[in-house]
């Protein structure tokens, strides 16, 4: 479930005690969570975050692959990328 608001939700029920996470940067300077600048396997789009403002980025897909995972994994409720500001405000309290 990498880099999502999902994973870290799930991570936290889990009883998790530290969050990890990467980020990359838009074109106009938001800090996003991803892991690959690239998105067109999370999101269908063969673009870079880095080439991208916030705004213009398309939602992440339900579905998709992940190294970890032999078949696709299903994010329901994913859609924009998170701010890392996001995240901060959530997850809140956790090391990261």
């Amino acid at each position: 479930m990498e880099n999502t608001r999902t994973a870290f939700r799930n991570a936290v029920k889990l009883g998790v005690d530290i969050l990890e996470t990467d980020v990359v940067t838009t074109k106009d300077g938001v800090v996003v969570i991803s892991h690959d600048n690239d998105i067109e396997r999370i999101a269908g789009v063969k673009r870079n975050i880095t080439d991208m403002n916030y705004d213009e980025l398309p939602n992440i897909n339900g579905k998709y692959k992940t190294h970890f995972a032999k078949e696709e994994l299903n994010f329901p409720g994913e859609h924009k990328f998170m701010k890392l500001e996001e995240f901060f405000q959530e997850f809140r309290g956790y090391p990261v």
